[in-house]
């Protein structure tokens, strides 16, 4: 069976690379005396769901970049019936010590993450497309406690693959129907994200079925997480299933853009979350705004939800609530944006009654909201932040943000990122969990190529430092860099 999953990631390189080398000599050798001759247009950015991006901009045009021939390659004489294709690698290396604020075993660690995607899409018309994205994610001496994480390390399998339909293709009137295998990416990512972070992103298998009409949309959707499996193919998990329906404005009102979610996670195999075990059927309602109030270089946003259902024997009742509130000053020295801001995620107070208060984040983001070091996680959770954001050069922006975070309710643990118990309540009321300070510098290249390098230190709190053994701070850093296409 080793030498068939090594067999099926050769091939899988095979044709990728094959792939890209046709579609460059199809797009690069046959068009070029014609593109000098074309009118210039404006490329489309990069998006984080590279299917959302859309190139037909290149049938009335040509970017003048060598590379984006490759997004659109018309097939027949009208043209009704393109390819396009594209792809990213990333190789990043992390450092850490004292990883898990210290203890037994090797907690000081240097390693290694790559990653490959690879997409080919086949569009017919406004009307429909097949998307299909490969993925191969590797880890490089990974030696800390754990060894090589399934986010880390994913050989050579599909990440999407689904067909599409719609009418009526505009951005403020459309119906598209999409079924297979899909990212997902809702609002602010503080309950749905694919996680780019991760070297192996997160993806799903279903339906997902997208509404635009009369200023307003919706986008509904029943799907079933897919379980990595690093080095055999990924399946997806048929005991859960999440299931829901985002409703919006379609344009910003007043700057500003409002959203309504709900959505259910049902789980029919015995899960452990929080301490508790047992079935989990878990909704989440709740809303979001966010942008500039009328056109002004203030920025705001702010969500919130509300849980209800069953794990266990236990009814749930959880909440979570964040907001932000930031200035931009564009005309100053580097250009700062200041903001603060802060997220509260329930915690369950009493482990003994019939309520579970733990706020689950669902398939979030988390390397996002509560310090880049992922030392804890939003669950039982007060966090409170400032940051700030700086322009020093062209093509280069620069974030300095500060972090406390305190236990929301002391009856209950402190989490680690991913969900796992970072230190149990054990009778202690202290809330202070810690500090932190993250750095981070990106750097763009031309339109391809993004350089990242960043730094965080976390200094235990008193929660953590009071108890024998104690805690160490952690010191985490890493590079990176990622070319695009």
């Amino acid at each position: 069976m080793g030498s068939g999953m090594q067999q099926r990631g050769r091939s899988w390189r095979l044709v990728l690379a094959a792939a890209s080398a046709t579609s460059w000599l199809v797009g690069a050798t046959g068009a070029e005396a014609r593109q000098a001759e074309r009118p210039v247009v404006a490329a489309p950015a990069y998006r984080p769901l590279r299917f959302d991006e859309d190139w037909s901009v290149l049938a009335r045009g040509r970017t003048g970049d060598p590379l984006d021939p490759l997004k659109y390659i018309p097939l027949g004489e009208k043209g009704r019936l393109s390819l396009g294709f594209g792809g990213q690698i990333r190789y990043r290396v992390e450092g850490v010590d004292d990883y898990l604020l210290g203890g037994a075993g090797d907690r000081d660690d240097v390693f290694g993450l790559t990653r490959l995607r690879m997409h080919a899409e086949l569009r017919a018309g406004s009307t429909a497309r097949i998307f299909v994205e490969g993925k191969h994610a590797t880890a490089h001496g990974r030696d800390l406690p754990g060894g090589r994480r399934a986010s880390d390390h994913d050989e050579a399998d599909i990440q999407n693959a689904f067909v599409e339909v719609g009418c009526c293709a505009s951005p403020d009137r459309r119906a598209i129907l999409r079924v297979g295998r899909q990212e997902l990416l809702l609002g602010s990512q503080r309950l749905v994200s694919p996680v780019d972070w991760s070297n192996a992103r997160r993806t799903f298998d279903g339906a997902r079925l997208l509404v635009a009409a009369a200023g307003a949309k919706l986008d509904a959707f029943w799907l079933n997480p897919v379980t990595v499996h690093s080095i055999r193919s990924n399946r997806r998990d048929k005991g859960t299933e999440l299931v829901g329906a985002v409703v919006g404005a379609a344009r910003p009102l007043g700057g500003v853009t409002p959203e309504f979610v709900a959505l259910r996670l049902r789980q029919s195999d015995t899960v452990n979350f929080a301490g508790n075990t047992g079935l989990h059927d878990r909704t989440t309602i709740g809303g979001r705004i966010a942008g500039n109030p009328a056109g002004s270089r203030y920025l705001i946003a702010a969500e919130g939800g509300y849980q209800f259902g069953e794990l266990g024997e236990r009814r749930i009742s959880a909440w979570y609530l964040a907001g932000d509130l930031g200035r931009s000053f564009p005309d100053a020295p580097l250009a700062p944006t200041l903001t603060a801001g802060f997220d509260w995620a329930s915690g369950d107070d009493d482990p003994t009654d019939d309520e579970a208060g733990t706020f689950h984040p669902l398939y979030a983001l988390s390397h996002g909201f509560a310090g880049y070091t992922d030392v804890v996680e939003r669950q039982n959770l007060l966090e409170m932040r400032a940051v700030a954001t700086l322009a020093p050069a062209r093509g280069t922006r620069a974030r300095i943000a500060g972090h406390h975070f305190l236990r929301a309710s002391p009856g209950d643990a402190a989490y680690a990122g991913g969900g796992a118990i970072l230190r149990p309540a054990d009778g202690s009321r202290e809330r202070a969990i810690g500090s932190e300070l993250d750095v981070t510098i990106v750097h763009r290249v031309g339109r391809h190529v993004q350089v990242e390098v960043g730094y965080g230190r976390f200094v235990p709190g008193r929660f953590l430092t009071e108890r024998p053994g104690g805690a160490t701070s952690v010191d985490w850093g890493f590079t990176s860099m990622a070319f695009t296409f």
